[in-house]
């Protein structure tokens, strides 16, 4: 395997600084010419709906034809090559990276999920038209939210169930058609999805990431590593994003006081909740809170 591949990066397929790292693209139009490309890395996964048209592809060097009608899954780190595509490709592409399954708090029933990835054939599913109707209705869905979080007071939230609706409409078919593929995740990733559960539950009560090493019987210095390795984050870094994520769905909430919410969150008075918010986003809880409700 080429170690010298390109690595792309979310920030490269999104520039604009957004709550969540998920981007969503509909009827994206293919390049305007298809020469060989330089192999690529990417630090993101990428669900890619071929609507129209045919495109090949060298995944981990292995070279595969993608016809329309067909679903294609791709992991962070894969090595990837376009090789040719049909003046007519037309396609979905949902892009989103490990950190935003932390950010949306996902447990660990919604998390193997993802193991679909581990049951495509080849790559990639051909689906019925219903199905893939079905999938690109949702999408178009997922874009539209995405697009205007920040328009609703609960805008975060809206995204959160609809992704997760898509997750499931992608797990439910990986299973129809390929249940047996089965993969396992390395010990790094189980312990990083480990993480991301336990935060979930006591993120509230414990933000250090000593507890959380304790819980996983590693030690802090062997979880920040591993933590940043998988998501590019590092762990303390995910356990405050947690805090600041419920934080902001308790200030969309104009019914809750701020010293509510401080204790809700277990802060021992709202003083220190500001300074908290302060560092994190530069705004104090109420400037938020005035912001998003205006």
């Amino acid at each position: 395997m080429n170690n010298q591949a390109a690595v792309c990066k979310f920030s490269d397929i999104s520039e604009d600084k957004k709550v969540f790292e998920l981007h969503v693209g509909t009827c994206v139009a293919p390049p305007t010419h298809f020469n060989i490309y330089d192999e690529s890395r990417s630090d993101f996964f990428a669900v890619t709906l071929l609507i129209k048209g045919e495109v090949n592809l060298k995944l981990n060097l292995k070279e595969q034809k993608i016809p329309a009608n067909s679903i294609l899954f791709i992991i962070p780190n894969t090595i990837k090559q376009l090789v040719s595509a049909t003046e007519d490709l037309e396609i979905y592409k949902v892009i989103f990276t490990s950190k935003f399954l932390m950010q949306i708090g996902m447990d660990k029933q919604e998390i193997d999920l993802l193991d679909f990835n581990s049951r495509f054939n080849e790559g990639f599913i051909k689906v019925t038209d219903k199905e893939l109707s079905n999938l690109k209705t949702i999408i178009e869905t997922l874009k539209e939210k995405n697009d205007a979080l920040n328009e609703h007071p609960f805008g975060e939230e809206i995204v959160k169930y609809t992704f997760k609706i898509f997750l499931t409409e992608m797990a439910g078919i990986a299973v129809k058609y390929n249940l047996n593929n089965k993969q396992k995740i390395s010990r790094k990733q189980d312990l990083v999805m480990q993480f991301g559960q336990l935060v979930d539950l006591n993120f509230k009560e414990n933000r250090s990431v000593k507890f959380y090493a304790e819980q996983l019987s590693i030690t802090p210095k062997y979880l920040t590593e591993i933590v940043h390795e998988v998501t590019g984050q590092p762990a303390s870094v995910i356990i405050d994003e947690r805090v600041m994520y419920e934080a902001k769905v308790l200030l969309n909430n104009p019914r809750l006081s701020i010293a509510q919410i401080a204790d809700a969150l277990h802060f021992s008075d709202q003083s220190f909740l500001g300074k908290f918010f302060k560092r994190h986003i530069g705004l104090s809880p109420s400037q938020y809170r005035n912001h998003r409700l205006a």
